[in-house]
């Protein structure tokens, strides 16, 4: 089977070493102190929502700063650093005070989106703020979506199941959050209208192919970063 369809039919999966889970640690906890709130173009205050994995208790020990549940934006930064080395870009490590809703700018406006597992056959973009009062704005042109196979302090796992473009992901009705208590709405999307992520590689990245081909043809379907 060759390379286009080893991807189309097979999800493409990034294993983290320690190091760059220790980053994505790092820089989660950043953001959770001091990238949470922003002033709008308007000038009025606003503030990102907990985060249903910051509603709960932490996924891991290590998911905590100052006392505070940061699972949220750790298990985004994990996500951003498997992506990382797809396309050959660094990982924007800076704090943002007007937000952070683009991961990366080249080689095209891209925001990653990795949740801890998969939810049925689902995955979503906010489409309202979280009290629901507001619509989002969405910037990236394109998203990725996955999801945390596996973790440990030494080896995390994402599965990247494909991507949509920003019209797509609009094309889907906003509905209510999936949790009883959501006041927002996202943009729903099932996985199999997802692009399988060769598509994303060939049209913004082609130079990126023959390393990613050589890796999965090795029989693993494994992107090592470390």
């Amino acid at each position: 089977m060759d390379f286009e369809h080893q991807i189309i039919y097979c999800p493409l999966l990034v294993a983290l070493d320690e190091t760059a889970i220790q980053q994505a640690i790092r820089v989660g906890k950043l953001h959770r102190k001091h990238g949470n709130e922003w002033t709008e173009s308007d000038g009025s205050f606003s503030r990102y929502g907990e985060g249903l994995l910051n509603s709960d208790k932490p996924l891991h020990p290590l998911f905590v700063v100052d006392g505070e549940n940061c699972s949220t934006e750790i298990v985004g930064k994990l996500g951003e650093y498997a992506f990382s080395p797809l396309i050959g870009q660094p990982v924007n490590e800076a704090v943002l005070a007007s937000g952070d809703d683009t991961d990366f700018i080249e080689p095209i406006k891209t925001d990653v989106k990795v949740s801890w597992r998969k939810y049925r056959d689902l995955v979503y973009v906010m489409a309202t703020n979280h009290e629901g009062t507001k619509p989002c704005r969405l910037r990236a042109e394109a998203y990725i979506f996955g999801s945390v196979k596996s973790f440990s302090p030494e080896r995390c796992v994402i599965e990247f199941s494909g991507w949509a473009l920003q019209d797509e992901v609009k094309n889907g009705n906003p509905m209510r959050g999936i949790r009883r208590e959501a006041t927002w709405s996202n943009y729903y999307l099932k996985t199999k209208w997802l692009h399988p992520m060769v598509d994303y590689f060939r049209s913004y990245c082609p130079h990126r192919l023959p390393e990613l081909t050589e890796v999965i043809l090795s029989g693993a379907e494994l992107v090592d970063v470390g």
